[in-house]
């Protein structure tokens, strides 16, 4: 099972308790504890409930723009590079960013589609090479039902 540090959870979860009511009706049952407990930014928390709580947030904030997810991750990013992951904030390279991701979430694994053709990744922006946001675009095929 994959994971993710308390220190990425650690934001998302107060925005889930200061709308607490709503969030309550939006998340599955069983993740009803992250809005009582205590987070513990050394520990790790299944991916999953993290993933699920994300989802929630356009919900929470319906009136949000379309770079929704993409102001959440420069505000999350904001704030690891100005707390515990500050060490990093001046380097840019790849390897920092692999070392960044490495100590937030314990899985090596990739994202993949399944059950797809021509499945093809491309990263077309960048801001360790001075784009202003990374980005990667993803297409695929669907496979034809034989």
């Amino acid at each position: 099972m994959a994971r993710a540090k308390g220190t990425v959870l650690l934001t998302l979860v107060k925005t889930l308790r200061a709308n607490a009511e709503r969030s309550r009706q939006l998340l599955p049952a069983n993740l009803h504890h992250y809005l009582e407990e205590r987070i513990v930014q050394a520990a790790w928390y299944p991916l999953e409930d993290h993933l699920a709580m994300l989802r929630i947030l356009p919900k929470l904030f319906p009136k949000a723009g379309a770079d929704f997810f993409v102001q959440v991750g420069r505000a999350t990013a904001k704030e690891q590079m100005s707390g515990v992951y500050g060490r990093l904030a001046g380097d840019t390279s790849r390897k920092a960013i692999g070392t960044l991701l490495a100590a937030m979430f314990d899985t090596g694994e990739r994202m993949t589609l399944q059950g797809f053709d021509d499945v093809v990744a491309r990263h077309s922006r960048c801001r360790a090479e001075g784009g202003t946001v990374c980005r990667w675009e993803i297409t695929w095929k669907s496979r034809s039902k034989e």
